[in-house]
């Protein structure tokens, strides 16, 4: 916005300070460069010069050389002295900025808002000049001891009155009323965060004693006691929580560069900046949405000649949008382009054997296509895209954060990709579900139903396994407790299946009994665990139990790995597990009884 004043001296700042820090160590190209920069900021907010799109270009351009120019700076400082640091050219850059500079006066642009900086304050309300500004700041920089205020200055030199000096200070203390805050190190949140975890472990265990539901008086004590620990972990968790704005915003970089290279004209629409998410979960989906946002200007947006001829506006359009969906946090990211060819889709996936030819897909099936690993329907391959490596990072980093994806599209419309992600990562909702003797925790964001399915709805598929129809598509049907060695082979129509979204498709989890939801502690494996297929985690219970967190994903890959293992052994499996089965079972999860006594040690 060339007219948010307060937005152009934030930037302002720090190139006066690399200016100042460049000058006192002689790094004259860094010095100009900054300065040039800083001569065209200030003209700006002095609506003295209009900042145009080309001139946000120059200044970025800019940014980018200073950057180089620091890069080959500390690359010097690395390597031995005996030659002279190499700097990148600046002359073109230079002559570019003073070209820009040079245009003051045309088309000033008028300020919306005021900055309240004492200063400023001073110029707009005390007609004080800014060489007296000036004048003031020198002699406060040649006192002893940091010199008097600056205020105090300007009143001795007859510039204002101590009037006008105690209201500036009182509209500027006004301005900066609620922006008190410490700094606190993070390794000491994540230490609170796990304090509070146990309490809400330790919570949760006194819940569920027997000597709690027989006493009247002790469970109405125990009822305060659980209010005040969710407002204690409320608190805490909020210490974590960061707005995702200035994650947003760095897409407009993306945005603008990548539209400039492939000869787009695209305009990004941002909101949500405000929703608050955990800062580590922000830090992680930063490169998925970098692959998102570039792929929906490279692939979803058209070229401007192809959009006149369909008699859409030339400009096309990419919505970034973040917002609270019950205790999940939804990223979505949205365009007007082409949307997706499921055609073209599908008759890839044939051709790398990632489907077969007569199989038949859903439209959410066909388009989940586009995060496996090395797929992309690019023609050719370039900067941008085409490798098809985009897609799979986001699927990767999503799983990692327990979160998921989910894409619509309409053939001429445009596609949306919405991000499902938990708030925090410390702390999850899970379903506690008991297999065998032992008691496991689904993710609840992962769950789409339960249910106790029909012997009508089950059947057995050559080289799949047991599938079951859910909605007019074919899930897996996956034996956790064969899977995993804690029980053999049961009846689905005789116990519950968990329907869970995972990669491409639904599978569904036979379990014996569903225990109930509850928020769990996520504890971390051992390094030797980590590599445990179809475990992501484990959470102490609420009766002091340890339960493992499921990981769908790996549990569909052991499945797979199982029936492929089974095909040779029997024509079709039984509910009554034979010799083979029992020793494949075990054979694919020799680490999975270890593992639970491993984390309860």
């Amino acid at each position: 916005d060339p007219a948010d004043t307060a937005k152009i001296n934030e930037l302002f700042r720090p190139f006066h300070t690399i200016k100042g820090i460049a000058g006192f160590l002689n790094l004259r190209d860094i010095n100009q460069l900054t300065h040039e920069i800083e001569t065209i900021l200030d003209l700006g907010r002095k609506n003295e010069l209009r900042i145009t799109p080309h001139t946000v270009d120059r200044i970025l351009a800019g940014v980018d050389l200073l950057k180089e120019q620091i890069a080959s700076i500390q690359n010097y400082l690395a390597e031995p002295r005996d030659r002279v640091c190499p700097q990148p050219d600046i002359s073109s850059i230079m002559f570019e900025l003073r070209t820009i500079a040079a245009q003051r006066g045309q088309d000033a642009v008028a300020p919306d808002r005021e900055t309240p900086k004492l200063g400023q304050l001073l110029i707009s309300e005390a007609g004080v000049t800014r060489e007296q500004i000036a004048s003031a700041l020198q002699k406060q920089a040649l006192e002893p001891g940091g010199g008097r205020k600056v205020g105090a200055i300007l009143v001795e030199q007859g510039a204002v009155t101590e009037e006008q000096v105690e209201s500036a200070l009182s509209r500027q203390m006004a301005a900066g009323q609620g922006e008190q805050s410490i700094r606190v190190d993070i390794n000491k949140l994540d230490l609170l965060i796990d304090a509070v975890g146990e309490l809400v472990i330790a919570q949760t265990m006194v819940n569920l004693h027997e000597g709690t539901r027989q006493n009247d008086a002790l469970a109405r004590h125990v009822s305060q006691v659980t209010k005040i620990v969710r407002d204690v972990q409320e608190t805490a968790m909020s210490m974590r929580m960061v707005p995702i704005g200035p994650t947003l915003q760095k897409m407009r970089r993306l945005v603008r560069d990548v539209s400039r290279k492939t000869g787009r004209e695209v305009e990004l629409h941002i909101s949500g900046e405000e929703t608050e998410l955990d800062k580590t979960v922000i830090q992680r989906i930063s490169d998925p949405l970098v692959h998102m946002v570039r792929n929906a200007v490279d692939h979803g947006i058209e070229p401007p000649e192809t959009r006149r001829q369909l008699g859409k506006p030339l400009t096309g359009n990419v919505w970034l949008d973040a917002y609270h969906q019950g205790d999940c946090i939804v990223i979505e990211v949205r365009d007007d382009g082409r949307g997706l060819d499921r055609e073209k889709l599908i008759a890839k996936a044939v051709q790398r054997g990632l489907i077969g030819r007569d199989e038949q897909l859903t439209d959410q099936q066909a388009y989940a296509l586009i995060v496996q690993p090395g797929f992309s329907t690019a023609a050719q391959v370039t900067d941008i895209s085409g490798r098809g490596v985009g897609m799979d990072v986001v699927k990767r980093n999503v799983d990692a954060l327990r979160g998921k994806i989910e894409i619509q599209s309409e053939p001429g419309r445009g596609t949306t990709f919405l991000i499902r992600l938990p708030l925090t990562l410390a702390i999850i909702d899970g379903m506690i579900v008991r297999v065998g003797r032992e008691r496991v925790v689904v993710p609840t964001v992962l769950i789409e139903q339960s249910l106790r399915p029909q012997q009508a709805h089950i059947s057995s598929v050559q080289g799949r396994g047991e599938v079951m129809m859910v909605r007019g598509e074919l899930c897996p049907l996956v034996q956790l407790g064969e899977l995993f060695g804690y029980s053999q082979r049961i009846d689905p129509c005789e116990n519950i299946v968990i329907i869970v979204q995972c990669e491409t498709r639904k599978i569904g989890l036979v379990v014996d009994e569903l225990i109930g939801q509850q928020q769990v502690v996520i504890k971390s494996l051992a390094e030797r665990f980590k590599q445990v297929s179809g475990v992501s985690g484990a959470a102490i219970l609420g009766d002091g139990r340890v339960g493992l967190i499921l990981d769908p994903t790996g549990i569909l890959q052991m499945h797979n790995r199982h029936v492929q293992s089974l095909r040779c052994a029997a024509p079709e499996p039984k509910f009554t597990a034979s010799e083979t089965d029992a020793e494949c079972a075990v054979d694919s999860t020799t680490a999975a009884e270890p593992l639970a006594a491993a984390v309860v040690n």
